[in-house]
């Protein structure tokens, strides 16, 4: 097998909902060559294995070991452990995950901080990323010290969890602004009340946040909108950003346009962001680290907890608590 074939092969790690997103993802990726697909259960596989011409595996550690491919597609938060995540590092397999992978965040913390270690998994929906974010010349810099923001962060229940809009967004919220002091969250939708664990988050979230400096931001995220949807805007010291997945707007304190990419508000199939960043990847694109994922997951937490108690959560005092 040539090399260049080689960086061509991706193992499919699904489940029954994510079939049908990753049929669609990978007919776009038709460069793309899988040699398995497997997942913590095999209900609805069979169809998603026929589509890609592959067998249904129930063992991904033999096949990290004996046939390690260039890319594991993880379309499935469950059925994946830590030492799976390691073999895949160990054997030079680029992860890209659809959906945050918990109870292994020590481990990827560690092997983050190991210099010699492969990078930790990269969200496929990877906001700070996105056409929009790579397009703008430094927007953190231009936009100076971040006083006010809003966020919105939508997406259909075929795409992406409420966990996964949550993490992204916070991604780009702690960058901007730092890990934030408090959170005042709320939950509405199809659920009666907030459930106990993050995974069991679905519905609409909208938070409010402040931090120590005296800035805040306000949330509103979903995994039951009717489109996907992803919008910024920062007030900062020196200038406003207005940012969505592939347009942006920059504008001075006085009003003057200083930067834009257009479009800001054209509808985008939310399947066309996840190949353009994994053809980025396979192109050779530096692919910078995500924010501390253990910062992120407090901040998730700490919004879960202030759904349940309808009171203010730090994230600091969860992580300080060992979270």
């Amino acid at each position: 097998m040539s090399a260049q074939a080689k960086q061509h092969e991706v193992v499919i790690w699904a489940e029954a909902s994510s079939v049908e997103l990753t049929r669609t993802l990978m007919g776009r990726m038709s460069e793309m060559h899988a040699t398995a697909v497997g997942g913590h259960r095999r209900t609805g596989l069979a169809d998603l294995a026929e589509a890609v011409d592959a067998p249904v595996v129930d063992d991904l550690r033999r096949i990290l070991i004996e046939r390690p491919p260039a890319y594991l597609l993880l379309a499935s938060a469950t059925g994946v452990t830590v030492d799976e995540l390691r073999q895949a590092r160990q054997a030079g397999t680029t992860v890209l995950a659809l959906e945050p992978t918990l109870g292994s965040e020590q481990t990827h913390d560690d092997i983050a901080n190991d210099p010699h270690s492969p990078p930790p998994p990269i969200l496929g929906w990877w906001w700070r990323q996105s056409p929009a974010w790579l397009a703008a010349a430094d927007p953190q810099q231009a936009v100076g010290s971040v006083r006010g923001a809003n966020v919105v962060t939508l997406a259909p229940a075929y795409t992406a969890s409420l966990l996964a809009r949550l993490i992204d967004a916070f991604d780009m919220l702690v960058a901007l602004m730092g890990v934030p002091e408090s959170i005042d969250a709320s939950l509405s939708g199809v659920l009666s009340e907030p459930p106990e664990e993050l995974r069991g988050l679905t519905g609409h979230l909208t938070a409010h946040l402040r931090f120590a400096d005296g800035a805040s931001a306000s949330l509103l995220a979903s995994d039951r909108a009717a489109n996907w949807q992803r919008r910024l805007t920062a007030l900062g010291s020196e200038a406003q950003l207005e940012l969505g997945d592939i347009a942006y707007r920059l504008h001075e304190r006085d009003g003057k346009l200083i930067d834009s990419l257009e479009h800001l508000d054209q509808p985008l199939d939310a399947v066309d962001l996840l190949v353009q960043q994994w053809r980025r990847i396979i192109s050779g694109g530096v692919i910078p680290r995500h924010q501390d994922q253990r910062t992120l997951i407090a901040c998730c937490q700490a919004a879960l907890l202030s759904c349940r108690t309808g009171q203010l959560e730090s994230p600091n005092t969860l992580l300080r608590l060992g979270g």
